[in-house]
């Protein structure tokens, strides 16, 4: 990706995470009208790519944070001696975790989703010597507080069926809208509503012929997304996108890399490196 882990950890994770949050806030601020279309949670060639993988991503369309996180642990430290890979896979793993504590302190709950879902993806949970060696007040946020988010909100394997969940009130639960209750200047995650229609539609299936329109599907479907939406809008008082402006700026080298990651993880030339490497 050209954000080696050296790279990487060289960056505070406050200043990291301040800047993924500048970069959730404009395109929430892009897109806020389409957040709220039912359509946008439905499969449609229409779709604008940038806001399906930046702002409603899912566990099989993951966010490139995601990608970043296990590519950084999974792939790049198998390039490290035996130890030192352990080492460098424990230190990443810590700094991730500070920057998902951080956009969440921040309101961003989009980034948090997209820390959280790679860091406790398949690949990188079964790491258990690597787990050992992370600072452990960490570990237990992760185990205590953070898979348990991910899994009242439905952020599991969409392979994952259980009975029952193809009623009503099952998809409804899984596709509540995830909001932050630490900052009036959130940033709410609306993937889970994408999420639980994907993962109704992959398992729900009915015999009927091709050519005939499952109705009750598509009114469970509809019913689900608009009460959600609709709950999300009447919780308690937000501000207004267009009036939140932090007081920390925005870093040109991190912004155009994640801007370009939204569709490709771009290799970073020497420029951008040593742009990133500097101070925030």
């Amino acid at each position: 990706t050209g954000l080696t882990p050296a790279v990487f950890l060289s960056i505070d994770p406050t200043s990291f995470a301040q800047q993924i949050y500048l970069f959730h806030l404009n395109k929430h601020k892009q897109y806020q009208k389409d957040l709220m279309n039912p359509i946008s949670y439905l499969p449609r060639p229409q779709l604008s790519v940038q806001m399906l993988n930046s702002l409603l991503f899912t566990t099989m369309a993951p966010h490139f944070l995601t990608k970043l996180i296990r590519n950084q642990i999974l792939i790049d430290t198998q390039q490290q001696e035996a130890d030192n890979c352990m080492l460098v896979r424990s230190q990443l793993l810590e700094h991730w975790i500070r920057i998902g504590l951080e956009l969440k302190e921040l309101g961003d709950m989009t980034g948090w989703c997209a820390v959280a879902m790679g860091i406790c993806s398949v690949g990188i949970v079964r790491l258990r010597e690597t787990w050992k060696a992370v600072d452990r007040g960490l570990v237990h946020q992760v185990q205590v507080e953070w898979v348990n988010i991910l899994t009242e909100y439905g952020l599991f394997s969409q392979i994952m069926w259980a009975e029952g969940w193809g009623d009503k009130s099952s998809l409804s639960q899984f596709s509540k809208v995830l909001s932050s209750t630490a900052s009036d200047k959130d940033l709410p995650f609306f993937g889970t509503i994408r999420q639980s229609v994907d993962r109704y539609r992959k398992h729900n299936k009915k015999l009927l012929s091709p050519s005939m329109v499952n109705f009750e599907e598509c009114e469970c479907i509809y019913e689900a997304i608009t009460t959600n939406l609709d709950k999300w809008k009447q919780q308690q008082q937000r501000m207004p996108l267009d009036l939140i402006n932090p007081s920390f700026p925005a870093v040109g080298p991190l912004q155009s890399f994640f801007e370009h990651s939204v569709t490709d993880l771009i290799q970073l030339t020497p420029v951008y490196l040593a742009a990133i490497a500097m101070p925030l």
